[in-house]
């Protein structure tokens, strides 16, 4: 009764929802009461009506439905994409989206409507909050662009002659920086670097093995090379190895460069494309930067002037030789004048 009462409003005197009721009971010849108390208020428009699974009427249950399957759709699409996409930009722009799209989901969540978000999606935006947060403390000049570990003009133009001692300093401002957040325990190598599926195999097990001798992994720094090839360093203490878990191979490449400066003005594929560059800006040479032949290698340091490799060694006979980085990096904090043996 007290449905009706709400459904034809509070004007109505109780007697007259009598009589209302008894007058819809032989028209229909239907349990009313019974049929009111069957409905629910939707959770999306509030409506009082049949709900489905969802807790939705059946108008809102179509426009929601179709908007969960649309954005965890673009979500699953993303993730594939950030994980075959050697593109910086285009992996930036997906992780925006899927963002954009939980977003979207998390709304369906605050009103009770049941979503199951990828987990990978939330660690791949949680990823990204924690690098934009990271970027923010560098306050880099907007005019420039910090990426890996080199600075560009952010029009795109070559850096000038007048702009390189501006930019040696925002340099150094920011591997300042970049340690700084070593020490402090705010990076992490398997969450801040986009890894195959070997490489994260591989320093999953170099994490591990640092915790198990008592050593920071925060303190770990990669850089990624043109070869696919990754430099590793142990913050403030020494370069580690290098480690290349590609098959593929990198071809040669050239770069165009100016006498007296310390960085290529631009690096291209083909040496008849080097020239033409190097005419066209009025640079000085041009050096070959020998691309990788092919295979699996694995570097490490016999002392601080001997470095060693493995040549085609199995994934496994990798991870075999990370005691050899353990013991270097032990090297350099307690005996730096005696050899590894």
């Amino acid at each position: 009764m007290s449905a009706l009462i709400n459904l034809v409003g509070h004007r109505t005197s109780r007697r007259g929802c009598d009589l209302m009721l008894g007058f819809l009971k032989n028209i229909f010849n239907k349990p009313i009461e019974k049929l009111l108390q069957q409905k629910q208020a939707c959770r999306w428009c509030n409506a009082l009506s049949q709900i489905s699974k969802l807790g939705l009427c059946k108008k809102c249950a179509a426009v929601v439905e179709i908007g969960i399957h649309e954005s965890l759709r673009i979500i699953n699409d993303s993730i594939q994409i950030i994980d075959t996409s050697k593109n910086p930009s285009t992996v930036l722009s997906r992780k925006n989206l899927i963002a954009t799209h939980i977003s979207k989901l998390k709304k369906y969540r605050l009103v009770g409507i049941s979503v199951s978000i990828p987990q990978r999606a939330l660690d791949i935006v949680t990823q990204q909050q924690k690098h934009e947060n990271t970027e923010q403390t560098f306050k880099i000049d907007p005019r420039y662009i910090h990426e890996g570990n080199s600075i560009k003009r952010a029009d795109g133009k070559p850096i000038s002659d007048k702009e390189i001692p501006y930019v040696r300093r925002l340099s150094w401002k920011i591997e300042q920086e970049i340690e700084r957040q070593h020490k402090a325990g705010l990076r992490d190598v398997l969450k801040d670097h986009e890894f195959s599926k070997d490489e994260r195999t591989f320093f999953t097990s170099l994490v591990l093995s640092l915790k198990e001798n008592e050593l920071n992994p925060s303190l770990l720094r990669l850089t990624r090379l043109s070869s696919e090839a990754i430099n590793v360093d142990y913050v403030s203490e020494c370069y580690v190895g290098k480690i290349h878990l590609s098959p593929k191979s990198a071809p040669d490449r050239y770069a165009v460069i100016r006498n007296g400066a310390k960085r290529a003005l631009r690096v291209l594929n083909t040496e008849a494309e080097a020239q033409s560059y190097m005419q066209q800006k009025g640079a000085d040479r041009i050096e070959l930067r020998p691309g990788c032949v092919g295979g699996i290698y694995m570097q490490y340091m016999k002392d601080l002037y001997t470095a060693k490799e493995l040549r085609n060694p199995t994934l496994q006979e990798c991870i075999d030789a990370i005691p050899k980085w353990i013991k270097y990096i032990k090297y350099c904090q307690q005996e730096p004048q005696s050899t590894v043996k």
